[in-house]
């Protein structure tokens, strides 16, 4: 699981197969177009701008998740009760889980709010992302909404998972840790469709000596680089460094060396060494957000394509304060997507402004033909991954350039519960 790892830097090395772009440039994308689909469904809810994240819209998607809820239990009594015990298991403890969902199934959405609120009155993190100093998870102001939002982010992933992947034992253990889909898995499936990828430089690693070192795979020159672990997601793990001798700078493979070995993130976990990737030029930081979802009759569709930009500290999108929904035949940007996080629901797009509604983001059209792809080629190996997060930029150099995948247990919950009739539309389709 993951969200908006993105990095910036210098495409001129990225790795690429560039024959595939001109193939998917000018098809048409799966889902985009479609009058009932849900990409064209969230696209209209976001550009009619509602209010969004007060009491009566955090309630509101509270509520489609009970009725969710009910609606899988009634259909779905056996299935449904065993998934939910092995998920419980995993995210609230083995004894925890198992009891919440054997003593409280019929009512366990009622089970899961006094947990959410026994966690808040004990100082514990009541959701299950941190959510301090992350825009992407940070409460509504007030206690009630806070409260309601934290509620939400609790039971909404594990009925979206459901819905779309049943009780898959992979799925379930994939919404934990990326045991098998980690960076290396990502790179080799992006690189397989000939979408372009952040050249690796390196690796740190156990060496044969038995120590831990950096294995060059290209000499470290005048670089600029990122550092990202191997096996993390939600930019745990990733390091930003200039090419230098001042403070947070590295000059050299010695230097880089001594970095590695002092922080404890590392110790014992591959990581990749990977060169700082810079957005194009007339582009800002920034990351594009695509998601990809299989379909019950096999095929793949553009479920959203969104943009987070207005990045404070210059280098990743972790640090964002303004998000999109971008249109993806026009390749503009249609919207804002105030929906999606509190944070982002007091956003005034200017017109003045340069990287909002109207601005162009030249090859996201054929960049989401290109993850439908990838989408397929991952889904080959692992058929759990039936909803994926694509993690790209308009990258210098060339066409967008993708940073990783992740599997969409955070993401696609935040798209189905959006509205009634998104929310039914998904039942119907996946349930």
């Amino acid at each position: 699981m993951g969200q908006h790892a993105s990095c910036a830097g210098d495409l001129a090395t990225a790795t690429s197969k560039p024959p595939a772009e001109s193939r998917q440039e000018k098809s048409a994308i799966g889902g985009v177009g479609m009058p009932d689909s849900l990409y064209e469904k969230i696209k209209t809810l976001s550009q009619q701008e509602g209010t969004r994240f007060d009491t009566y819209d955090c309630a509101s998607r509270v509520a489609r998740c009970l009725v969710a809820y009910y609606w899988l239990l009634v259909r779905f009594p056996l299935s449904f009760g065993w998934f939910l015990l092995r998920y419980n298991m995993l995210w609230e403890g083995k004894v925890l889980g198992a009891a919440m969902t054997f003593c409280c199934y019929p009512f366990y959405p009622f089970a899961a709010f006094a947990l959410v609120l026994a966690k808040r009155v004990l100082g514990l993190n009541g959701g299950y992302v941190p959510a301090k100093g992350n825009i992407f998870f940070e409460p509504p102001s007030s206690r009630l909404t806070s409260l309601l939002w934290d509620y939400y982010k609790n039971l909404s992933p594990p009925l979206a998972q459901f819905m779309v992947n049943r009780g898959d034992d992979k799925a379930i253990a994939h919404s934990w840790f990326d045991h098998d889909t980690n960076k290396d898995f990502w790179r080799r499936h992006l690189e397989r469709v000939g979408a372009r990828v952040p050249l690796e430089l390196g690796r740190w690693k156990a060496l044969e000596s038995g120590e831990w070192g950096v294995e060059w795979k290209v000499p470290m020159k005048a670089h600029d680089l990122v550092i990202k672990l191997v096996d993390e997601s939600n930019g745990i793990g990733d390091a930003f460094l200039l090419h230098g001798k001042g403070d947070g700078m590295i000059a050299d493979a010695d230097a880089l060396l001594t970095f590695l070995r002092a922080d404890d993130a590392y110790k014992g976990r591959e990581a990749l060494v990977l060169e700082w990737i810079l957005p194009a030029a007339e582009q800002e930081v920034h990351t594009l957000d695509i998601v990809t979802i299989a379909q019950p009759n096999g095929s793949i569709e553009l479920l959203t394509l969104l943009y987070w930009g207005d990045c404070s500290d210059g280098k990743t999108s972790h640090a964002t304060r303004a998000g999109y929904v971008v249109d993806a035949p026009s390749e503009a940007i249609c919207a804002t997507c105030k929906w999606y996080a509190p944070g982002f629901a007091s956003m005034t797009p200017q017109a003045e402004k340069k990287y909002a509604i109207g601005h162009v983001l030249p090859g996201v059209a054929a960049a989401c033909n290109l993850m439908v792809e990838a989408h397929r080629a991952a889904m080959a190996e692992q058929p759990f991954l039936k909803m994926i997060g694509w993690d790209a930029m308009i990258a210098k150099g060339g066409p967008p350039v993708f940073f990783e995948g992740n599997y969409a247990q955070m993401r696609l919950p935040r798209r189905v519960f959006l509205s009634w009739d998104v929310m039914w539309q998904c039942l119907r389709s996946w349930a």
